[in-house]
């Protein structure tokens, strides 16, 4: 079964202050080390970027240039299945 990262994982992963933090990051180094099948779509990465930069959001937010870094690394890990907006949208809705 493979499973779907979703922006609140991310969030409660990299989120120190998340009472879910321990269990959100074992999924995330899961699914990293290949142990799970997982994967990620780039909508799931904005939205992390978003919410885990904003005070607003969260207790303790991570500069942008750190959110960035991970979500580089995330979206260029081999173990984990990547979902591009292309492949989301139906053939005849598609440009042509």
């Amino acid at each position: 079964m493979r499973i779907l990262l979703d922006t609140n994982i991310l969030v409660h992963a990299y989120n120190e202050a998340s009472p879910h933090q321990k269990v959100a990051s074992s999924i995330i180094k899961s699914a990293k080390a290949g142990e799970i099948e997982a994967c990620i779509a780039q909508q799931v990465l904005f939205e992390f970027f978003t919410v885990i930069a904003n005070a607003k959001r969260v207790e303790s937010p991570l500069p942008p240039d750190k959110v960035a870094e991970l979500c580089l690394d995330l979206w260029e890990c081999d173990e984990i299945g990547k979902i591009a907006a292309s492949e989301l949208v139906p053939r005849s809705l598609q440009p042509r």
